[in-house]
């Protein structure tokens, strides 16, 4: 029985869900927030974010997709999310790229969970991405 419990959380933890865990992935759908914007060349961009609950904590998971790898890492670097107005995350090194890539719809988008605490009115609330590329 030990064995089958063992292959049985390695099947999980395979998936990205483990136990007691949060989805390390989830795919672009509508209840992300989408900010489209045009990349240096003028390739169409776009940073796709959103945030649940799991355990207390705020996790988060984004994307960004068209132009190229780098421009895509200053974006992701330059991205902060909000809920209601409150800052969840910022820097989101973590996200994945998809250069050269239009549209980000069914794209999975990595999620780490973050130090901010999970405040009850933020359910139900749309995530929301902001950019700060002055610096890029």
């Amino acid at each position: 029985m030990k064995y089958r419990t063992v292959i049985l959380i390695g099947l999980l933890s395979a998936c990205g869900l483990v136990p007691g865990g949060f989805d390390k992935s989830r795919p672009v759908s509508p209840v992300f927030d989408v900010l489209a914007l045009a990349s240096p060349s003028g390739a169409s961009t776009e940073i796709a974010v959103t945030a649940f609950e799991h355990d207390g904590k705020a996790i988060v998971c984004a994307a960004a997709g068209g132009g190229d790898a780098g421009w895509l890492e200053t974006v992701l670097n330059s991205a902060t999310i909000y809920i209601n107005g409150e800052e969840i995350a910022a820097g989101l090194a973590f996200g994945a790229r998809y250069p050269d890539q239009n549209g980000l719809t069914g794209s999975d988008a990595p999620c780490v969970e973050t130090a901010t605490a999970w405040k009850p009115d933020y359910t139900g609330a749309k995530a929301r991405v902001a950019l700060d590329l002055a610096g890029g």
